[in-house]
């Protein structure tokens, strides 16, 4: 047999060479560049997502925060206007609600000089006139909540957030009721988010003055900062921008969430420099080993080139160099080590000296020093599975931590491959490692951001893009009953009351597609069936495509502000002792039924009347049996009239009945007649049976007038006639 022809007589073996090699290069570049930018973008997207998570939870902190402050403003002003003896005690117990959140609870007269405060007054008066806030309710004559600008207390001394109601006489301006919040409770809140160093939460006034910060809280209060994006009045309610801070020149991924209720937004913007920093410390370290792989296949490739010469003896050289070729091109980016087992000969590239920081000049292959860069807790298992693949048990995959010489820890993860003698016999070990410490880092964050979604109090439903529910916390299941097990795979129509028609929730679903997001209030239903009120915000969670792919809602329980809404519209509106209608609400439904019967061509009859011997009742009994006389017959004069028909208290023993539709005189006598029978029947009260009767006085519109005060003051006369003739007696008014 021939010997083989020599390979450096082969024809176009060293062309082929040099293609491969820049294939080789090209394609490793390529990878490395790619995957840079690749890492660069994902790294940004992740920041931009964890900010605006961020940014709604805070947001939403604040918003729960203001709206807690506001129902107690609203409590302490009505016991202020209405049981001043009992303020005080509200004070302490609004107090402790409100815990930490605040600095002082004051109250400051018309002329702007503190009245009460919760730190005691001063010897001197302090006016507090010039202050912003209560030169706005001055000017605006409007019951509304505002949101002062932070300032130094006059008293306290202390920076705080002034939240004010103001406290009228009818349309007069009686005084302003004030809860000073302390913007530290918001920085601490902040702090816990971890933005590092560099980062920094902000609550910003839309005039500009920063309220808090989490960073350099004491050195930025108060300042007003230049404007940003979000300051545009037409800017959306949340979004995201990057900027280098004028304020202290730090490269920021900001999102932010506006709340303009309240006139405030939320910005959360960590560092970008100190975000990326792994990511770009990777970045380096593959563009390094990039240049040393590159180094590594041009000295591959004149080694081949230069073996070609050789005899055939040293194939097997050669081709452990190719195996390693294969394997930097297979991990560019990532260290590489081969171990000779049976010499104990450890070769490492020089993306392992990186990993572990350790010098390349005195490395000594044979030699187990690499080991003290392992972390002490991982040592002793990570060197057992090292044995047991050695040993053909396990294969060899694993994460482990080192320190390096500065003290930083980073993680890494190793995989290796055992080649053996065909007896079985461990020869080699090629494996890689990789800083995996930015992955470790990004699951950090997102414990963080779950451990936030766990405690917020507001409740936080996430749904698909089709709007099935896939997450809730436990603050939802707290407020509407039903555990995950419950509403898992629903949708949001699932919890409704009925209370809403359809149309609501189309307008709803419109305005978030269009705009990325909702807000408002909602008549929710609970498991139990019970119905209550939340405020929620809907919003929108797009992809780095901007595809849609999940909705987020954060909703609060304000069912017990509706509820002390609908109880000052009511006693506004109705008289305390019997709960008709008072004067204000009398004269609405009078000039209503006037509008009514203008249009229909009716008549509508205004009645006044007052009851005869009730002083002599309350001079014998006393005022307790003349007040529950007084709610005996309300409700049974009332239950005389017609369901249409307004019976009002307009004071002491004086009703007023307005009869809309009436058709003639008829009807008039008829009722009157009643109201008589009803007033004169005897009632029996702590034992006593007591009788009065009453006097009336009647006008018809437009018989008599077409005014409605006209008509009122003429069945007035009317009625002071009906007693100078004697007592149950009825008098209408004379044609004008």
């Amino acid at each position: 047999m021939s010997s083989p022809e020599p390979l450096e007589k082969r024809p176009g073996v060293q062309r082929k060479l040099l293609v491969l090699l820049g294939v080789l290069l090209l394609a490793l570049w390529s990878t490395v560049l790619w995957s840079n930018a690749t890492a660069e973008k994902n790294g940004l997207e992740a920041i931009r997502r964890e900010t605006a998570a961020l940014a709604l939870l805070f947001a939403k902190h604040t918003e729960s925060t203001f709206r807690n402050v506001d129902h107690a403003l609203l409590q302490l002003r009505d016991t202020w206007v209405r049981k001043p003896a009992e303020f005080s005690a509200e004070v302490e117990a609004q107090r402790r609600e409100l815990a930490s959140s605040i600095v002082q609870i004051s109250v400051i007269d018309a002329k702007g000089v503190v009245a009460f405060s919760s730190f005691g007054l001063p010897d001197k008066p302090v006016n507090v006139a010039d202050r912003e806030f209560f030169q706005a309710h001055l000017k605006e004559p409007k019951d509304r909540l505002l949101v002062s600008r932070p300032l130094r207390g006059r008293i306290t001394n202390k920076w705080a957030i002034q939240l004010t109601r103001p406290i009228y006489d009818g349309k007069r301006l009686r005084g302003v009721m004030a809860i000073a919040v302390d913007p530290l409770y918001f920085v601490n809140f902040y702090e816990a988010a971890g933005l590092g160093e560099g980062g920094a939460a902000r609550m910003i006034r839309d005039t500009g003055e920063v309220m808090a910060r989490s960073s350099e809280h004491d050195k930025y209060i108060g300042k007003v900062v230049t404007p940003s994006p979000y300051a545009d009045p037409g800017a959306p309610l949340q979004g995201s921008f990057r900027r280098k801070a004028q304020v202290d020149g730090v490269d920021r991924l900001s999102s932010y969430f506006r709340l303009p209720e309240y006139g405030v937004t939320v910005v959360i913007g960590p560092s970008v420099d100190e975000r990326m920093a792994p990511v770009r410390q990777q970045q380096r370290q593959m563009l390094g080993v990039a240049a040393a792989a590159t180094l590594l296949l041009l000295g591959i490739a004149w080694q081949l080139l230069h073996s070609i010469r050789q005899r055939e003896a040293t194939r097997a050289a050669l081709t452990e160099k190719e195996e390693r070729l294969s394997l930097a091109t297979r991990h560019n980016g990532i260290g590489i080590f081969d171990w000779n087992i049976q010499t104990n000969l450890l070769v490492w590239d020089d993306s392992m000296f990186a990993l572990y920081q350790l010098d390349k000049a005195g490395f000594k292959g044979t030699d187990a020093s690499w080991r003290n860069a392992l972390h002490p807790d991982d040592l002793d298992r990570t060197m057992a599975e090292l044995k047991a693949a050695v040993a053909g048990t396990n294969p060899f995959d694993t994460e482990f931590r080192v320190v390096w010489p500065g003290g930083e820890v980073r993680h890494i993860k190793a995989t290796a491959r055992v080649f053996r003698a065909p007896d079985g016999t461990p020869l080699r070990m090629l494996g890689t490692n990789i800083d995996v410490t930015v992955r470790k880092l990004g699951e950090d964050q997102l414990r963080l951001a779950a451990s936030v979604f766990r405690s917020v109090r507001e409740g936080i439903a996430i749904t698909d893009a089709a709007g099935k529910i896939i997450e809730i916390n436990e603050a939802f299941t707290d407020l509407t009953g039903y555990a995950p097990g419950d509403a898992l795979g629903q949708t949001l129509t699932f919890f409704r009351s009925g209370r809403q028609p359809e149309e609501f929730f189309d307008t709803m679903w419109s305005e978030l597609r269009q705009r990325g997001q909702w807000r408002g209030e909602i008549w929710s239903r609970r498991k139990t069936g019970e119905s209550y009120a939340i405020t929620m915000t809907a919003s929108e969670v797009r992809d780095s495509n901007g595809n849609v792919r999940n909705y987020v809602g954060v909703c609060s329980d304000i069912t017990p502000h509706k509820n002390l809404q609908r109880d000052l519209e009511r006693r506004a509106n109705h008289d305390a002792l019997t709960n008709l209608p008072n004067r204000v609400l009398l004269m609405d439904r009078l000039n209503q039924a006037l509008a009514d019967a203008q249009r229909d061509k009716k008549l509508v009859a205004v009645v006044f009347l007052d009851l005869d011997g009730f002083k002599a009742v309350n001079d014998l009994h006393g005022h307790d049996v003349g007040d529950e006389l007084l709610i005996s017959l309300a409700q049974r004069m009332k239950a005389e009239l017609r369901e249409g028909d307004t019976l009002a208290r307009i004071g002491g023993d004086e009703f007023v009945a307005v009869l809309p539709a009436i058709e003639g005189k008829e009807d008039c006598h008829a009722a009157m007649d009643r109201l008589l029978a009803a007033a004169a029947q005897p009632t029996e009260i702590q034992g006593h049976a007591i009788r009065v009767t009453a006097s009336i006085g009647v006008c018809v519109y437009p018989l008599h007038s077409r005014n409605a005060e006209h008509l009122l003051t003429m069945a007035d006369e009317a009625m002071y006639r009906a007693k100078k003739t004697g007592s149950n007696r009825i008098q209408y008014c004379e044609l004008a």
